[in-house]
């Protein structure tokens, strides 16, 4: 069985194991946004605000394009990521060698950084800040 996606059709989350396709996404930071266009003249509202994230099993850059009102949040560099509800878009692009190539648009709601063990280890808990303070 084929899955036919297009830009009317984007592949999603329900059709798409990300975390099995994309593995360990890093964090490599925060581009600048895109802008909107009307008649081919930027409007200055912003279409999409777009993050870089290292894919370990594309072994390759990805650039997650996410939603205009998302808030920006402080993520380190190199910091592990998850995506969420992602979309894929193909589109195609020509090689110097003038082959076609299917590269996929990325898009997703939101970006968050993954807290590990290691870090709720060493961060205090409440209990223990409020014992501090006293």
């Amino acid at each position: 069985m084929a899955i036919k996606i297009n830009k009317q059709n984007p592949l999603t989350e329900d059709r798409l194991d990300v975390q099995k396709t994309l593995g360990k996404l890093e964090f490599l930071g925060y581009e600048d946004d895109r802008l909107k266009t009307e008649d081919g003249e930027y409007t200055g509202e912003v279409d999409a605000v777009r993050a870089g994230v290292f894919s370990e099993n594309l072994n390759d850059v990805l650039v997650v394009f996410l939603p205009p009102t998302l808030e920006k949040q402080e993520i380190g560099y190199k910091k592990e990521v998850v995506l969420e509800g992602v979309q894929l878009s193909p589109y195609t692009t020509f090689s110097l060698s003038r082959n076609n190539v299917v590269q996929f648009k990325v898009q997703a709601e939101a970006i968050k950084p993954i807290e590990t063990a290691n870090q709720n280890a060493n961060k205090p808990s409440d209990d223990k800040k409020q014992a501090q303070k006293a």
